[in-house]
């Protein structure tokens, strides 16, 4: 369906998946995120980016952390098979 805004996930208290008995996930803060993603996985070379750009439009209130994704809590639906592996 689309957003009206962009990153207005931000705003979200919970996420339920797979309609009215599927699991929910709590949203329970912002994920800041850290250098690796500036890190060549192959050689160790730390870059600025993407960083440096999100830094202009996914920093809150301390202006010190790029928060880009959110860290969520699972409590699962009641149509939710446990699966152990």
């Amino acid at each position: 369906k689309g957003l009206a805004d962009a990153f207005g996930e931000d705003y979200w208290k919970a996420i339920q998946i797979g309609g009215d008995k599927g699991p929910i996930l709590h949203v329970v803060k912002g994920c800041p995120r850290c250098k690796q993603s500036c890190t060549d996985q192959v050689t160790g070379e730390r870059f600025e980016e993407p960083l440096e750009t999100l830094t202009e439009f996914r920093t809150f209130n301390n202006r010190e952390d790029v928060y880009f994704a959110q860290n969520v809590v699972l409590q699962p639906g009641s149509g939710t098979k446990q699966i152990s592996v």
